[in-house]
Formats: C-alpha cells, sequence, structure tokens
C-alpha cells in the first residue's frame, strides 16, 4: 500500500494543476446572460435573412 501512496499523490497533484478552478455562481450567471445575448442576436438575425428571403 505504502509504495502506492507516493505517486497516487503525485498523479493527483497533476490532475489538480490542470483542472479550472471551481465557477462561482457569478460566472455562471454572466455565462449564462451572454448565451442568451447571442440567442437573441443569432434569431434576430435568422428573422432578417428570413424575411428578406420572402
Amino acid at each position: 500500500m505504502s509504495r502506492f501512496a507516493l505517486p497516487l499523490i503525485l498523479l493527483l497533484a497533476a490532475c489538480g494543476q490542470q483542472l479550472p478552478p471551481p465557477a462561482s455562481a457569478e460566472d455562471i450567471e454572466q455565462a449564462v446572460s451572454r448565451a442568451e445575448q447571442q440567442l437573441a442576436t443569432a434569431e434576430s438575425a435568422a428573422a432578417k435573412r428570413t424575411n428578406l428571403g420572402g
């Protein structure tokens, strides 16, 4: 058991450095807001194309 402890700790440490920090609620709300704005822009552009196509 003990001979696996150090490699396991090193592996977990290496993986931990690659993970992004957890997102806060504010970060998530901002991402949702940006996505909603992008969706509205895309819907508006699609509606304009549909109207122009007649």
